[in-house]
């Protein structure tokens, strides 16, 4: 491709090849060192060996050491496909996203710009010498094919590079750029000169470029720096304004230069510019599908994993709810032993006083049956409550607010020591509402237990149930506590927050409390101040 005179040929042609063979071996070694990279270095090195195969003939043929005719062309074949080979190359490694819709839209990005580069190219003179050039048709397509395919490859790398541009240029890809951009300055120039018929004339600078091309291809394999990383090279990786419009960027002067050139008038206009432009158009609107059909397949994708998503908090959810209705229950559990030991004695003791009675030759009083037999249907009672407490709730069901609220009241005094009051204020008025009652109960046996450890020296806690102005049902836990700062108010909805020592709270109860609110359409809302208490007040939908 760059030559000179005889020895000016034997120079460009020949320390390409020496370079690039030491190249291909390095290349081939970097491949074992990096196994992530590995693939992308193996196809550059064959690549590279193609071109020095091409790059041989040709120097063969200079030498005058084999016919010319039609090794020429095979020469220039093999290297052209080398230098396409290239651009697979790059696609394989870490830099380029793992889909291969992605990869196709960077492989049409960098048509893109090369046919945008070949328009203006074109416009600007390269067109007027290709169409007086006296050169064989096959000499002159070759002119045309060296450069477009050297900025098709150009643009690969710059597409590539442009997510992540201050790492990725930094390694490998930087230096393969830089040796891109002097193979198509390169390759230009050799076709301009062979369509003007000068191409065997002295050029220094082919005698610079066909020196710092292959030590460009060389260095690339001796970066410390690695090729790159994309992190989940996922089928769209970077939605930032630059990478966006980046494809478009290089149409935009060739856009304006075809306009200036049309208005120019009809008689000057260019055959082969048409062809290029529908080609421009043509490779957009097959990306702007491309992008549609992904977009839909993102989205498809993206609705199951937010319904994946859904259905996992969903089972956390219920989880943490079952978790600390099992923390409640447990706490009930403990209180329910204390009171059951007492209701227990007490029905021992009236069952004595009969049996000493019978003892004595006495009938048993009858109200000693009747206060044992309460005792015991008291016990019968709270073990039915807390059975029913343990239960999942079962079907939906409609219940009054008001009435299960008052049938808790048994359940929540096991909670609360003898300086604790408890107190209901419940209005007459019917609440209907349509849900789980055991729900009920969760919520009020977490609130009221909450309220329990913030007066560890006793106080007063209020329940009330009411309908509110605006058609819902209000269900307000009160107590005279210590009441709670703004840093605690903020996070006491949040799971596992807890202001209790190691081992006395799981940091679940409030949050389940919402969730269960939640899961009925309800809301909660808090108000608290230090030392003045706290209140928790519940909205729930009527039926």
């Amino acid at each position: 491709m760059l030559a000179g005179s005889v020895g000016g040929h034997a120079f460009d042609l020949g320390v390409p090849c020496l370079l690039f063979l030491a190249a291909i071996r390095i290349y081939l070694r970097r491949a074992t060192l990096e196994p992530s990279e590995a693939r992308g270095w193996r196809i550059l090195a064959v690549s590279l060996a193609l071109i020095t195969l091409g790059g041989l003939i040709r120097l063969a043929v200079v030498l005058g050491l084999q016919p010319k005719e039609f090794l020429v062309n095979a020469a220039l074949l093999l290297q052209l496909a080398g230098g396409l080979l290239q651009g697979w190359g790059l696609l394989t490694w870490p830099l380029a996203p793992r889909g291969s819709r992605e990869r196709w839209r960077k492989a049409l990005d960098a048509l893109v710009f090369a046919l945008a580069l070949f328009f203006i190219l074109w416009i600007l003179g390269w067109g007027g010498i290709f169409s007086v050039s006296t050169e064989p048709l096959t000499q002159k397509l070759f002119t045309l094919a060296f450069p477009l395919s050297s900025i098709l490859v150009l643009g690969i790398a710059i597409y590539l590079g442009a997510s992540q541009p201050t790492r990725a240029f930094k390694g490998p890809l930087g230096w393969i750029a830089l040796g891109l951009l002097m193979n198509f300055l390169g390759n230009l120039g050799w076709a301009v000169l062979t369509l003007k018929g000068n191409y065997g004339r002295e050029n220094a600078m082919f005698d610079f470029l066909s020196f710092c091309i292959p030590m460009a291809r060389l260095l690339a394999p001796l970066s410390p720096e690695p090729v790159g990383h994309c992190p989940e090279r996922a089928e769209a990786q970077d939605f930032s304004w630059f990478a966006t419009t980046l494809p478009y960027l290089p149409v935009l002067p060739a856009l304006a230069l075809g306009i200036a050139y049309l208005m120019r008038g009809a008689h000057g206009w260019d055959p082969v510019l048409p062809w290029v432009g529908v080609a421009i158009v043509l490779i957009l609107l097959v990306r702007q599908f491309l992008a549609i059909r992904d977009l839909r397949v993102f989205t498809s994708t993206l609705e199951q994993r937010v319904q994946d998503r859904t259905e996992a908090l969903e089972q956390s959810q219920s989880l943490m709810i079952r978790t600390q209705r099992m923390n409640a229950l447990a706490s009930l559990g403990a209180g329910l032993a204390h009171d059951l030991n007492n209701l227990l004695c007490a029905s021992g003791n009236y069952l004595n006083l009969m049996e000493a009675d019978m003892e004595d030759g006495q009938p048993p009083q009858a109200k000693d049956l009747t206060r044992a037999k309460q005792a015991m249907d008291r016990a019968a009672e709270l073990t039915h409550q807390l059975l029913a407490f343990g239960r999942e709730g079962g079907p939906a069901s409609s219940f009054d607010l008001g009435a299960r609220a008052r049938e808790s009241e048994p359940l929540l005094k096991v909670l609360l020591p003898r300086n604790i009051l408890l107190q209901f204020e419940i209005q007459d008025e019917p609440l209907p509402l349509v849900g789980h009652p055991a729900q009920v109960d969760q919520i009020l046996v977490n609130l009221v237990a909450n309220a329990r450890d913030a007066m560890p020296e006793g106080g007063r806690i209020t329940i009330r149930a009411r309908r509110s102005e605006v058609g819902m049902a209000l269900l307000e836990v009160e107590d005279t506590g210590q009441g709670m700062s703004p840093e605690v108010k903020a996070k006491v909805f949040e799971a596992f927050f807890t202001t209790k020592a190691p081992g006395k709270g799981t940091g679940l109860g409030l949050a389940s409390v919402r969730a269960l609110v939640a899961k009925a359409g309800g809301q909660i809302h808090l108000w608290s101040v230090l030392g003045q208490g706290t209140r928790f007040t519940l909205e729930l939908p009527l039926t």
